[in-house]
């Protein structure tokens, strides 16, 4: 594990497309710098990265969702923190600053398999509440 202080955690805006692109090829998932640019573009598209320098150690992305119910929600539909820097907060730091970026919205979700034990155990420590049979996490920043 590499000891991390300092680490940057922030939303990814047009500019740093180089960043999504480092993320998601450390993770095995090959991106061109023009679709990330379309992508960080999206006003409905939520992206954190955790920066350690100019190396992207964690990232998450998401998207708000307009309902016809209630106000917007959001959902977390990926988030990772590179083997070298977990268990140092940094993934619930991700996660606190998804739910800040998402502003007023009725809830943001992420899911997480039940039998997934750390991711389970990031959403709680970021202060999500388990709901539903799927493990869904959910925050309601309205409430707080």
């Amino acid at each position: 594990m590499t000891q991390v202080s300092g680490v940057q955690v922030r939303r990814l805006r047009v500019g740093d497309e180089h960043h999504v692109v480092m993320a998601l090829t450390a993770l095995g998932q090959p991106a061109e710098e023009l679709v990330a640019r379309t992508f960080l573009a999206d006003p409905m598209v939520v992206a954190v990265g955790a920066l350690w320098g100019t190396e992207i150690v964690g990232f998450a992305y998401g998207h708000v969702v307009a309902r016809p119910d209630v106000a917007p929600m959001a959902r977390v539909e990926a988030l990772d923190v590179l083997a070298q820097y977990r268990r140092q907060g940094i993934g619930r730091r991700i996660v606190e600053a998804f739910v800040d970026i998402c502003g007023p919205v009725s809830q943001v979700r992420a899911a997480a398999a039940a039998d997934d034990a750390p991711a389970q155990a990031l959403f709680a420590a970021a202060g999500g509440t388990p709901h539903g049979l799927e493990r869904v996490h959910r925050w309601h920043p309205t409430a707080r």
